[in-house]
């Protein structure tokens, strides 16, 4: 094989290497060109406090999220993230501070031109009882805690997962996502989507205005279910042998239903009303009958529909 062939086919190899990887090595050198002019700079703040078996937390944050974890350990970890450009990351402050069970913690802007956020990170152990209020603008992610938890929040979602006792929350504007929840649940949302699944016990659920999906996983007999939006449609999906009393009303919309219902009995005229109105007007068992399932939706349709 001779020199100029071994270059040519060489020069063939590459060219097809360039090729196929171009656009990996594209994005990343886009990628190291935007870090490289980026002014944008990140501190953390890092505090340990003694466990506690009931912990109020109190967040005063003008923008950013808070995620709620937990481990082993008998302590609680407390992270702040500052997230800004160089220029601004010291024109915002974070204070926290610890007084018995009450962990508060408030974020400063020098200005209320200050651009930035700050997230905040705790990790608490598994058996801690959570009662959580944030003020103004963030996200609120909880996982895996095995006390009962209350969140509060002006203006974020909540997102909650994997819990063993009570759960409350409410949020002024944004989504509420419960997940793999094994107590109760009460949910508030005025302006946002309500989203739960794999539901063991007692739920209760509303929104001024969005839908509402809920799964249900356990069904007990003396179980309570309420769905309630005023503008937005309502899945409930249920096992294929769930027993339960039902109630389903919507204003303007109408009713469906994969489950066999079995209608109270009542006395009506047979006309054009009458039908329409059963469609949007539901009362009556599914299977041998039971907890209570009850859903209600001013502007929107409501399926019930097996799992």
């Amino acid at each position: 094989m001779t020199k100029n062939y071994r270059y040519f086919l060489y020069s063939i190899f590459l060219c097809f290497t360039l090729a196929y990887n171009l656009p990996t090595f594209c994005f990343s050198l886009t990628q190291w060109f935007s870090n490289l002019f980026s002014d944008k700079k990140i501190e953390q703040m890092t505090r340990e406090f003694p466990a506690q078996e009931h912990i109020e937390i109190e967040i005063n944050n003008t923008n950013g999220s808070t995620t709620v974890t937990t481990w082993k350990q008998e302590s609680i970890s407390f992270e702040a993230v500052k997230k800004a450009s160089e220029k601004e990351i010291d024109n915002i402050s974070v204070e926290v501070e610890m007084d018995d069970n009450l962990l508060f913690a408030t974020t400063k802007f020098a200005t209320p031109k200050t651009k930035g956020q700050v997230d905040f990170n705790l990790i608490v152990p598994e058996q801690t009882t959570i009662k959580l209020i944030q003020n103004k603008n963030g996200k609120i992610t909880i996982k895996n805690v095995a006390g009962d938890i209350n969140v509060q929040t002006d203006n974020g979602a909540i997102d909650i997962s994997n819990t063993t006792k009570n759960v409350q929350a409410k949020t002024d504007n944004g989504k509420i996502t419960i997940k793999n929840a094994n107590g109760d649940i009460d949910v508030k949302t005025d302006n946002g989507i309500i989203d739960i699944s794999d539901t063991t016990k007692n739920v209760r659920a509303k929104t001024d205005n969005g839908a509402i999906k809920a799964a249900i996983k356990q069904f007990k007999n003396d179980a309570h279910y309420e769905l309630v939006t005023k503008n937005g449609k309502i899945l409930l999906f249920a096992p294929k042998d769930i027993n339960a009393n039902i109630v389903a009303h919507v204003k303007n919309g109408s009713i469906i239903s994969e489950h066999e219902i079995s209608l109270a009995e009542y006395t009506m005229e047979i006309n054009k009303k009458t039908l329409d109105q059963l469609r949007k007007n539901i009362q009556g068992t599914i299977g041998d009958g039971g907890g209570k399932i009850l859903l209600k939706s001013g502007n929107g349709i409501i399926k019930i529909l097996q799992t």
